[in-house]
């Protein structure tokens, strides 16, 4: 499951590279450059993925918004087609390579792995890992892109290295690894626009782990 995080506050199915291209459009859909959907999120944007079940959440800075890596790439490719009763279904493809990472659990506190923004911007090291993400959602005909989370379908991986925290189990700064992989649905007419199986989870997959280096 997925939330947006802005500015200081405090989620593949697919293994494909999706490079930038120019605007076109071939039997009725229009490709877009991933810098067109870029330019409209929220400026320090971060974004987390958590584990209701748990509480286990990790934090990426999927868009590349905060700045904190001089390394940090964002690609992809937006796909804009003709859907039903006026409105068209856009698709997000996005791949993010050394993105701010941490985590942390969302009900306890417990620091997790890596730091946060404040505590970089204290001087602690930040940690950095990679993101792969397919979502779909619809818009109005003809409506321009705006910033969502509130997808009709996404899947999702992200894999960040770094170090853990005494939160997590393991000693203070024991080499590990952040990872979730999280599958997203939602159908109109169903409990809270979710799919009806496992209570009306629109995310029946998205365990978030963090781990020891080798285990």
């Amino acid at each position: 499951m997925t939330k947006l995080v802005v500015a200081g506050a405090c989620a593949a199915c697919t293994a494909i590279l999706f490079a930038a291209a120019p605007a076109s459009a071939q039997n009725g859909t229009t490709k877009l450059p991933v810098d067109d959907y870029l330019n409209v999120v929220p400026a320090g944007a971060l974004q987390a993925w958590w584990d209701p079940q748990t509480g286990e959440e990790i934090v990426v800075d999927v868009y590349g918004k905060r700045g904190l890596n001089p390394d940090t790439s964002v690609d992809g490719q937006v796909t804009i087609s003709k859907a039903k009763k006026g409105t068209e279904k856009v698709v997000l493809h996005l791949h993010t390579k050394n993105a701010l990472c941490y985590g942390f659990n969302a009900y306890t506190g417990d620091k997790k792995f890596g730091y946060n923004t404040s505590e970089i911007a204290a001087g602690a090291e930040a940690n950095f890992g990679d993101m792969m993400m397919r979502a779909e959602w619809t818009k109005p005909e003809g409506a321009p892109l705006v910033y969502t989370v509130a997808w009709d379908r996404v899947e999702t991986t992200i894999m960040c290295d770094g170090v853990l925290r005494a939160g997590s189990g393991y000693p203070e700064g024991t080499p590990g690894f952040a990872q979730t992989t999280q599958t997203g649905l939602r159908l109109n007419g169903s409990p809270d626009n979710c799919p009806p199986e496992k209570d009306a989870n629109c995310f029946p997959a998205e365990k978030v782990q963090f781990k020891a280096t080798g285990q």
